[in-house]
């Protein structure tokens, strides 16, 4: 069967960045090969819960305030909204007097009502109102603005109905944003000295109609500390100063906001009560990588909040500013407002590195860490985040491990759902973990969460077990169809050579397993391999001719596996086959296994080591100088019965030691360790201990009554 033209070119572009995007996490502190980026997430902070304060839109809604619908608003989160009817017919007050004043008064209104109810505030563009919108006015050449030719009459009368209809429609969480970006002529066509005279006059009338008024200024088009210094200056000068600091497009809003801070300290100005950004994102920005970037620098800067900017279909489209299609679907940009929406509990540290930041929540009672990451822009290469002090996150770690799960947003349009490009369990190292993401094109971002490790985290299919064909978490190449096999359902069809599909596993139990493969074809060239996230091939197997598209055969392979969350990959050297489902049974032990002590669960002071020779494994476990140190292995039995148990151990204390010998919780008997020549001389133990089938806990416990000293390297376990 042949893909579809467009199917093939969207594959083509999302193979290249795919394969390339593996992630891994390496224990910290130890390093790897050098990343072009590192961002630390700090989990000890405590910065208060996430404010939102990016989650903001200029003219983001429809006119009547209804579009986008639903979910499409709700689920960012959205603290601010900045409109004021622009482009709306009837010339607005300027051009068309109080009818046209009206058209845009009833749209502001709409809008407010539906932010107000959602929790989010509303700065009324006052000279949008009015008409200065770069549209309405046909010829600025005319004595129009306030204050041309010294007349204020026609503005007064403005801008006392503004106010009053403000207040007889209860819009108390509505700003007065008195004008947009008075710095530049395309706004504002007229002196500086006029504007000033404007700002007094307006703040005067509306403080004098409104005592509860919150006005917001000055809103320049752009961040200039000596031009902000002058228009200070002048405000306080004249008892205009806004409520709210305002002005637009930062490069770095936490730069500016510092810089502004010190400007208002140094002119001992403290009616300012905080900081907003009216506009922000320039219109080559416009990605998913940039604006999460941008979200976490303005996290970071204490503004009350800031408005994504629009640049395309202003002003009553309801897009959001463009990150929704015309037709409404969700962008890259959507998903990276809406995994910031997702923070919960409380913010955390974050160190950003010169292009790549970050914005970080913890959250105790969903016992879930959430990390967004942004790119400034023209940084690619692999890019590693450290998380630190997981310790003061503990919900986060289980049997030493947090499972880890990275999402890719990528800047496609539309985006149905970020993707998941790798789900593991990281071991936690000195209280810390290290992600390494190969970060391909500067224009997407990423997400990581974390979850402590369990017995099957989020999207995992658990080992042994069956794997449905068509859940895969990416894929490449492959489509689904209706299968008439046994149970229904899809199946996964037009397989082509380089087609792949990825599922995230968590495998119960490290061993050799057999893999069953639902298979049809009509061909006798076809192949399956089984990959592991590194690309290693663990299993070929060739696919039969069975008769029919719909004619289905099983055909087996072995392949051996490490217990742990993982990524097993289908991966299609040749096609021309269609696949059900993958089924992988757990074959019984031939001989002892082993479980290494450095991986088991340490507690009450035990520890990894490496300063003596001769131990298998990366290591081996000490710290039974005193009572209290325990390592309980997870241990399964494949039925109910007798098991030997051969610890290797060293003691080379000088005579013999004793621990205690733990099964499931209950105290066996005590084992004794003959002393052997020094301490990097091993030696064995075996005892006879009685297992349940399945999954059982041994535990070596230095406890009342033992005399330790003794280093523990593995067991081995055989019937």
């Amino acid at each position: 069967m042949l893909k579809s033209v467009r199917w093939t070119q969207f594959v083509g572009y999302i193979t290249f960045v795919m394969l390339c995007l593996i992630v891994t996490a390496v224990m910290a502190p130890s390093s790897a090969s050098a990343a072009v980026q590192t961002v630390t997430v700090d989990l000890n902070p405590n910065n208060g819960a996430p404010t939102y304060r990016g989650s903001g839109f200029l003219y983001g809604l429809s006119a009547d305030g209804s579009a986008p619908a639903g979910s499409l608003l709700s689920d960012l989160k959205p603290k601010l909204f900045r409109g004021g009817g622009a482009g709306l017919s009837g010339g607005a007050w300027a051009v068309g007097g109080y009818n046209g004043y009206v058209t845009r008064f009833n749209s502001i209104l709409a809008q407010y009502n539906r932010v107000n109810a959602i929790g989010a505030k509303y700065q009324i563009l006052v000279s949008d109102v009015w008409g200065s919108d770069g549209r309405t006015i046909p010829d600025n050449t005319q004595p129009i603005f306030p204050g041309d030719n010294g007349n204020w009459t026609s503005w007064n009368n403005f801008i006392t109905q503004l106010v009053t209809d403000k207040k007889a429609n209860n819009m108390s969480n509505a700003r007065y944003d008195i004008w947009n970006e008075p710095d530049g002529a395309y706004f504002w066509p007229r002196s500086e000295a006029q504007y000033f005279e404007m700002w007094k006059r307006s703040v005067q009338l509306i403080r004098s109609l409104d005592a509860n008024a919150v006005i917001v200024g000055p809103g320049y088009g752009g961040f200039n500390a000596n031009q902000l210094s002058t228009w200070l200056d002048y405000a306080k000068a004249n008892n205009v100063l806004p409520n709210i600091l305002d002005w637009h497009f930062s490069a770095d809003p936490v730069a500016d906001v510092q810089t502004a801070q010190g400007l208002l300290t140094a002119k001992s100005i403290t009616s300012v009560s905080g900081m907003t950004i009216g506009e922000y994102i320039w219109s080559a920005q416009q990605n998913a990588g940039y604006t999460a970037w941008y979200l976490a620098r303005l996290e970071k800067s204490g503004v009350l909040g800031a408005n994504h900017a629009i640049w395309d279909h202003c002003c009553d489209q309801g897009l959001l500013d463009d990150i929704l299609t015309t037709s409404s679907q969700k962008k890259g940009q959507w998903w990276a407002y809406k995994s910031y929406a997702d923070m919960s509990g409380t913010i955390v540290g974050t160190t950003a590195s010169a292009n790549i930041d970050g914005v970080a929540s913890k959250d105790a009672t969903k016992q879930s860490a959430s990390i967004l990451l942004g790119n400034r822009g023209g940084e690619t290469g692999d890019m590693d985040v450290n998380v630190i002090n997981l310790n003061t996150a503990a919900y986060l770690i289980n049997n030493g491990k947090t499972h880890v799960v990275v999402s890719w947003i990528n800047n496609l349009d539309p985006l149905a759902a970020p993707v998941v490009t790798q789900s593991f369990d990281a071991t936690v190292v000195n209280n810390a973990i290290r992600v390494t993401i190969p970060w391909n094109y500067d224009v997407d971002a990423f997400t990581i969460a974390l979850t402590p490790a369990s017995a099957s985290a989020p999207g995992e299919t658990n080992l042994p077990g069956k794997l449905e064909a068509e859940n895969y978490s990416m894929m490449n190449g492959i489509q689904t169809e209706t299968t008439n096999d046994t149970g229904g359902g899809l199946n996964v069809g037009w397989t082509d050579a380089g087609d792949w599909m990825d599922y995230p596993v968590n495998v119960q139990n490290t061993g050799t397993y057999t893999v069953g493969f639902r298979v049809a074809s009509v061909n006798t060239t076809g192949q399956i391999q089984l990959k592991n996230s590194a690309g290693t091939v663990l299993s070929t197997v060739n696919v039969p001719n069975t008769g029919g598209w719909q004619t289905w055969t099983t055909v087996n392979a072995t392949v051996n596996l490490t217990a742990g969350g993982q990524t097993i990959r289908l991966y299609v050297p040749t096609g021309g086959f269609n696949v059900n489902w993958l089924n992988f049974t757990l074959n019984p032990p031939t001989g002892p296994v082993v479980y290494q002590a450095e991986n088991a669960v340490l507690a009450g002071g035990a520890k990894i080591m490496t300063d003596h020779t001769g131990f298998t494994g990366t290591g081996f476990v000490a710290g039974y100088e005193f009572q209290g140190p325990s390592t309980a292995f997870t241990v399964n039995a494949a039925s109910q019965g007798n098991y030997n148990v051969e610890l290797r151990y060293a003691n080379g204390s000088g005579s013999v030691r004793t621990l205690s010998i733990y099964v499931n919780g209950t105290k066996i008997k005590q084992t004794s360790l003959t002393n052997l020549a020094n301490w990097d001389t091993w030696g064995t133990k075996t005892e006879v201990l009685n297992l349940q089938a399945g999954n059982n806990t041994i535990t070596y416990k230095f406890d009342a009554g033992d005399s330790g000293l003794v280093n523990l390297d593995k067991i081995s376990v055989s019937p």
